[in-house]
């Protein structure tokens, strides 16, 4: 292994002993272009390149006060060349395919083995991410194989199946849990620090708002009236027939239809019965929209029975259009699911 040696030339540089290849490698990492450097003389007439160097190669000196920087790049290199066995466990098969389609927007050049329902688990890959779902059921031994846990979602974790792949991990030195949902009791927290440590609260909603990472939004509650002869027929019903009764309500699916259809961009509705409400509704959607103007608005739909790489292309399809809609289950697309070009969410 190559060894940096740092050195203190002055109060203004350092100079930072190191081979050939790391050399080039240190310029590249402290090279920026400068802004507005096309429209410059010196870069149109082809003297400069645009970019600033604050490492020579030739000197090996850098700003001294760069040594945090410095530091990075040293880190960031040696793990490059860890190899630790990685497992990632996700909730959904839609999250394997993205998580594995986020890792190589990322750069990661690996190919990542992605464990769904019917997939051989044995791999040599270093990276493996899988739904609990296919694995919780694996004897310890084959958990012995990894170095590193990451927990997608882990607030998912104080389940019993996802306890037992968690306390399967006898030998692993490494496990994290990443969620943004904690319910703040107590007895949650401490099984999920009794599983992955404590809890680190690193940034907020409003926050990643500020921020831009994450859409500012609005929630409108619209409540529904019904006639009384309807009420006075139902006021006694158990709550299963009375969630069976709203969700084969044909005025109520007609109403959720055309406020899908008025709204303007991207928009996800999600249903929680596949067969009495979820079909009845993207069909009701489908043949609105097949008899006007907008016949060639795009109407996707999503339930379990649709297999994860379909999912993530209607994911990645839903970011070319502007006014597409998804009719999708609670299951497959309400946790973790990442859509960029997303303008409006109806619970229905």
């Amino acid at each position: 292994m190559e060894t940096l040696i740092v050195k203190k030339v002055n109060e203004v540089y350092m100079e930072v002993d190191c081979d050939g290849g790391s050399c080039w490698e240190l310029q590249d990492y402290f090279t920026f272009t400068v802004p507005g450097m096309q429209f410059m003389p010196a870069v149109r007439n082809k003297f400069w390149d645009g970019k600033i160097r604050l490492f020579n190669p030739q000197t090996k000196r850098i700003y001294s006060g760069l040594l945090h920087h410095v530091q990075k790049f040293c880190d960031d290199l040696i793990a490059s060349y860890i190899r630790k066995r990685t497992l990632i466990i996700v909730p959904t098969i839609s999250l394997v395919q993205q998580m594995a389609g986020d890792f190589k927007s990322y750069g990661y050049q690996a190919e990542p083995h992605c464990i769904t329902a019917g997939v051989d688990k044995e791999t040599d890959n270093l990276l493996t991410i899988s739904t609990w779902q296919s694995i919780h059921k694996m004897p310890k031994k084959w958990f012995e194989q990894f170095d590193l846990v990451i927990g997608d979602e882990a607030h998912l974790f104080k389940s019993k199946s996802l306890t037992s792949i968690m306390t399967k991990t006898v030998g692993t030195e490494y496990k994290f849990g990443f969620t943004g949902t904690l319910d703040g009791t107590t007895t949650h927290k401490l099984v999920l620090e009794g599983l992955f440590g404590p809890v680190e609260k690193v940034t907020t909603t409003d926050e990643l708002i500020k921020k831009g990472t994450l859409a500012e939004f609005n929630v409108k509650c619209l409540e529904l009236q019904y006639p009384d002869e309807i009420k006075k027929i139902h006021s006694k019903d158990k709550y299963q027939d009375e969630v069976d009764f709203l969700v084969r309500n044909e005025a109520r699916n007609r109403f959720l239809k055309n406020l899908a259809l008025s709204l303007q961009g991207n928009t996800l509705l999600l249903y929680q019965f596949v067969e009495k409400h979820g079909k009845p509704l993207h069909l009701e959607i489908k043949n609105a929209i097949d008899n006007s103007v907008e016949k060639d608005r795009p109407v996707f739909f999503v339930s379990g029975e649709v297999d994860g790489t379909a999912r993530e292309e209607i994911r990645a399809l839903v970011e070319q259009h502007d006014n597409a809609i998804i009719v999708a289950s609670f299951g497959t697309f309400s946790t973790g699911v990442n859509i960029k070009r997303l303008h409006n969410i109806i619970f229905s």
